[in-house]
């Protein structure tokens, strides 16, 4: 359910970007270009948040799968993400 309402908001959002971009083509340039900067920073945090949500998901499984008896935390700190370990 929340992986489809990031999607449908990500959707949402590059819609406005682009009707508010398709809306300077012929009128001025200088807001198209700024337009167009900002749907990038978009993209790209919208990225950003998609290896957000990768990284957690490998920590919530580490998490879920511990073991009773864990001699050290090296081989289950293997099973994290690199930015989360």
């Amino acid at each position: 359910m929340n992986k489809h309402l990031f999607t449908v908001a990500f959707f949402l959002g590059a819609l406005g970007v682009v009707w508010i971009g398709v809306g300077f083509i012929h009128s001025s340039f200088l807001a198209l270009a700024m337009t167009t900067v900002i749907g990038v920073v978009y993209a790209f945090g919208a990225f950003e948040l998609r290896q957000f949500r990768q990284a957690t998901s490998t920590l919530a499984a580490a998490l879920a799968a511990i073991p009773e008896n864990l001699p050290a935390l090296g081989g289950w700190l293997d099973h994290v993400h690199n930015s989360l370990q």
